[in-house]
């Protein structure tokens, strides 16, 4: 399954040693993020430690670590599904994760609890729960 991490769900992995973390390291799925969010997450590292209770190099490590196992994709190989995406998400933080799962086609969900994402009907939406379900149905955990 490809799925489209949304940042809220990377954060989470971040913040502690949870049943997200353990998700995004499964080869189960393959996961993609946009480009960008590397540096979105470099702007809020110092609230992530603060939150988080590591030190800003742990932080970073989590993140090389987290990210090594995702597919990171360049904002050229998505910025042709922007101005789609602008129509399906109203939170223009959320529309490059839009861009990104229409770019890539079918077959991709996007990972999120975000209720903006729930609010279209042209991508899937999967939450953590759905995960886990699936998961299990498949004797992954």
């Amino acid at each position: 399954m490809r799925i489209v991490v949304d940042a809220n769900v990377f954060i989470s992995a971040l913040l502690k040693d949870s049943i997200t973390r353990r998700i995004l390291k499964l080869p189960a799925f393959q996961f993609y993020i946009p480009d960008h969010l590397l540096g979105e997450l470099d702007e809020h590292i110092e609230e992530i430690s603060h939150r988080s209770g590591l030190n800003f190099e742990e932080i970073r490590a989590l993140i090389g670590g987290i990210s090594r196992e995702m597919i990171i994709v360049q904002t050229a190989d998505y910025k042709h599904r922007l101005e789609d995406a602008k129509k399906l998400i109203a939170d223009m933080d959320d529309v490059p994760f839009m861009a990104l799962a229409l770019a890539l086609g079918k077959d991709v969900a996007i990972w999120s609890a975000d209720k903006d994402f729930t609010k279209q009907k042209v991508v899937k939406i999967v939450s953590t729960g759905d995960l886990i379900r699936w998961l299990k149905e498949r004797s992954f955990f």
